[in-house]
């Protein structure tokens, strides 16, 4: 009896942690891991320009929800008998969903890279950061958006939350960047027309 009782409060504990943690280890290891992740990939879309940070924040919170009933996958294939088979089903949705989602982002890429000769200057670097064309910084971000949720979702309820603050923190260290080029570059062409004055 008190061996079937250690057994499911460990089976209780298990699925507890799987929820709050994900794949890290300890207490509070998925909130660790999303702030990371959340900071350095928050960056790279905020490197994309305002159109890359849209584009991340809408992507991130897709990718999100999506881990999040991943992981909830995870945490139901703890139980007996009836989990593993839940479990499965549940990763064979997302990973359709992920599919998908992941395929109309890259044909919306494809038909915007036509665009890509087009350069606006400072504004094309103010919307789209490193990506140029019209809209390349979007798609670069909805991209990075959905890895990335899907990565800090993966760490539990805990680490969507640390994912959303180092996110947002990360968003506005891209976004500083990218007003040092928008900057930059707009000091270096005035100087360049001074010199041909």
């Amino acid at each position: 009896m008190a061996g079937l009782l250690d057994g499911l409060l460990g089976s209780v504990f298990g699925i507890l942690q799987q929820v709050l943690n994900g794949d890290s280890d300890g207490l509070l290891g998925g909130l660790v891991s999303g702030l990371t992740t959340g900071v350095a990939e928050g960056q790279e879309a905020g490197e994309q320009g305002l159109l890359g940070v849209a584009g991340g924040a809408v992507g991130g919170v897709v990718g999100v929800a999506v881990g999040a009933v991943d992981n909830l996958g995870d945490a139901v294939g703890g139980i007996p008998l009836v989990g593993p088979l839940v479990g499965g089903l549940v990763h064979t949705v997302t990973g359709l969903v992920n599919g998908v989602l992941d395929t109309a982002v890259g044909l919306v890429d494809g038909l915007l890279a036509v665009t890509d000769i087009i350069d606006l200057g400072p504004v094309g670097q103010l919307l789209n950061g490193d990506s140029g064309g019209l809209a390349g910084g979007l798609t670069a971000g909805l991209e990075i958006g959905l890895d990335y949720g899907n990565e800090v979702s993966a760490q539990g309820v805990l680490g969507s939350v640390g994912g959303t603050v180092g996110g947002l923190v990360g968003f506005i260290n891209g976004t500083i960047v990218n007003l040092d080029e928008v900057f930059g570059a707009g000091e270096a062409a005035s100087g360049s027309a001074d010199y041909m004055l």
